[in-house]
């Protein structure tokens, strides 16, 4: 998953009308809007950049027993 936390990365809710007084709320909360902004892009920085899901990549494929080198997998 993504591992996201309501109201501390994301807001997250379970249908479309919580979503949208979610959507809301934050909107109207600038301490709430920034906190989630810069939460939010914490935790891509922290998860989803390119070097940070290799690295995630590399060690899923060593675990199941590859070795990697500059001709490929074997």
């Amino acid at each position: 998953g993504f591992h996201l936390r309501d109201g501390h990365e994301a807001m997250i809710a379970d249908d479309p009308e919580a979503f949208t007084e979610a959507i809301v709320e934050t909107y109207k909360d600038e301490r709430l809007w920034q906190h989630l902004s810069k939460t939010g892009y914490e935790h891509v920085r922290d998860h989803f950049t390119p070097a940070v899901v290799n690295e995630k990549i590399v060690t899923a494929i060593k675990e199941l027993g590859y070795i990697i080198s500059s001709n490929g997998l074997r």
